[in-house]
């Protein structure tokens, strides 16, 4: 698997007190990505999160990448500061099924402030992209 900019969300992001949005990844070959094959994806922490509670971790879509963004219907999960844990890998593996536009962004909303921790998200199969 080719892995470059087009297909990163985001690499070593640093996710602080408030909600921050990753880079695009557009879909555009696919008119419903989220319906076709499954399309490997990838969310791992590079560096362990402390000082927080916990991230919610949201798919967003659009039609284009300066369009207006929505969230994915059933795309949106929950992960403790404890499972934030540096070499941690999130439990989504595929581009959820809800998607159905070609932009597609990862949102990322910490309850409480961490002090560390960064995420890295792209397309790509588990078994060839580590940390």
């Amino acid at each position: 698997m080719i892995i470059d900019a087009n297909t990163i969300f985001c690499e070593n992001l640093a996710v602080r007190g408030a909600e921050v949005k990753s880079g695009t990844v557009i879909l555009s070959a696919l008119q419903k990505p989220g319906k076709a094959e499954p399309i490997p994806l990838r969310v791992m922490v590079p560096e362990g999160f402390a000082g927080g509670t916990s991230m919610t971790f949201t798919f967003q879509q659009a039609d284009s990448e300066d369009g207006e963004f929505a969230d994915v219907p059933g795309a949106s999960f929950e992960m403790t500061a404890n499972q934030l844990a540096k070499g941690s890998i999130l439990p989504i593996r595929f581009v959820p099924a809800g998607v159905e536009k070609p932009v597609l962004r990862l949102a990322m909303t910490p309850t409480g402030t961490f002090t560390a921790g960064k995420i890295t998200a792209l397309i790509g199969r588990e078994d060839v992209i580590s940390l």
